[in-house]
């Protein structure tokens, strides 16, 4: 099993840059590790994601 465990601040997601402040992996000798590229595209998707998100809206009176 493979664990990935990152973060990343919501400031660099807005400018959109997708460079993690920090990752660590935590695999078993039957996974190869993560290759960047992959981890770059998702951290990319994950910005889209959160761009289309609702903003929450106050309650009409």
């Amino acid at each position: 099993m493979m664990y990935l465990t990152s973060t990343i601040s919501l400031d660099k997601i807005k400018h959109t840059q997708f460079e993690p402040d920090s990752i660590t992996f935590s695999a078993s000798d039957e996974n190869p590790p993560l290759e960047r590229e992959f981890y770059a595209a998702a951290l990319e998707l994950l910005a889209l994601i959160h761009e289309d998100l609702p903003k929450a809206k106050p309650p009409l009176d």
